[in-house]
């Protein structure tokens, strides 16, 4: 629709402060991207970064005034979503205590089905709409409390697995197709480390109190395996430190807030969206640098499938090996951030996409 305007001699620009207007509504523009909802990871810790005392104590570590910003959150954004843990250890509403405000839609990541009947989630699910994602297998396996939690007004969905917990990316394109385009998140430590790990998290809240807890057993906000080495350290944008009284908090955009999710697909599903002609011809112009001279393609070489691309000298660069369906994933996901490019600009030639398609 520009073309007109430029070939009667008009200077069109486009994207102007595109980055800036996405920041006036990231929920807006993440979830009409993704299909997925913009995730905020809360968390309220100490100085020494413990969210609970080495016994699990944890009320209360931040101020009164702090507490109702999080309340502000939860009238905020549409779901909240904790972990089976923190419902079993303290038995929370996760309503939003604002006179007039609006409670979130609940969602419990509860791998194998341990939410009792009695606890105070179940009991307001006919007021407050309440969801439970179950490990796949779990849930073939448990009509019975499933049909008794339904009747009690809980929504059950069954969720794949991954490394023994809830795929939170499957969950994410779930509850995206049930209108759901924003969650904070108020998990522990572990589903704080999953969800980091699986990259659904678009920004941090991080509340710090004055006091120092101690306790090498004591719970921290992200706890898991974590990463071996810190160049593999999850990397954010600080946005902004707020002083509330003597509590601070601190908010942190992910770097890759602008990149789509990974969508999990097969070959199958994989040609019926991308011709290899597509594929190969595909290029995207980013702050008047072209990657027309680049083209992508995938073999299979010694029981192994290979993503690889010339650049600008045509020399072949494989940047990923594995197995059929992985590859395929990367593959997609490769042609998804090319077409991303289209409305970002914080990468500016192939080998920069390259090394993020290695890091993801």
């Amino acid at each position: 629709r520009y073309e007109y305007l430029r070939k009667h001699g008009i200077k069109v620009t486009t994207h102007v402060l595109k980055n800036k207007c996405d920041e006036i509504n990231r929920v807006f523009f993440h979830y009409i991207t993704t299909r997925t909802p913009y995730v905020v990871m809360k968390y309220a810790m100490t100085m020494d970064g413990k969210i609970a005392a080495y016994t699990g104590e944890s009320k209360w570590i931040t101020n009164e005034v702090s507490r109702m910003k999080v309340q502000e959150s939860r009238n905020q954004y549409v779901g909240i979503m904790v972990g089976i843990g923190t419902v079993l250890e303290d038995d929370p509403q996760l309503t939003c205590r604002i006179e007039g405000g609006r409670n979130p839609i609940r969602i419990i990541c509860d791998t194998r089905l341990q939410l009792p009947e009695t606890s105070n989630i179940v009991k307001t699910a006919t007021q407050v709409p309440t969801i439970v994602a179950v490990g796949d297998e779990v849930y073939e396996a448990s009509s019975d409390k499933i049909e008794k939690l339904e009747q009690l007004g809980v929504k059950i969905i069954p969720v794949g697995m991954v490394d023994g917990h809830i795929n939170l990316r499957e969950l994410m394109g779930i509850l995206g197709e049930m209108s759901i385009d924003s969650i904070l998140l108020e998990g522990g430590g572990t589903l704080n480390y999953s969800a980091v790990m699986q990259g659904i998290v678009s920004e941090v809240h991080m509340y710090v109190a004055p006091k120092i807890f101690g306790g090498k057993d004591a719970l921290t906000p992200v706890e898991g395996q974590g990463v071996d080495s810190p160049s593999l350290a999850k990397l954010f944008d600080l946005e902004s430190v707020e002083k509330i009284f003597d509590d601070i908090k601190v908010v942190y955009l992910n770097k890759n807030r602008y990149r789509l999710l990974e969508i999990i697909v097969d070959r199958e599903e994989f040609y019926n969206n991308w011709d290899e002609d597509t594929l190969s011809q595909l290029s995207v112009v980013v702050d008047k640098k072209a990657t027309a001279p680049y083209s992508t393609c995938c073999y299979k070489e010694d029981e192994l499938w290979h993503i690889a691309g010339t650049n600008n000298d045509d020399k072949l660069i494989v940047v990923e090996s594995g197995e059929e369906a992985y590859i395929f994933t990367k593959l997609d996901k490769l042609v998804r951030l090319k077409m991303s490019l289209r409305n970002q600009r914080d990468l500016l030639d192939i080998d920069e996409l390259m090394e993020q398609l290695e890091q993801a």
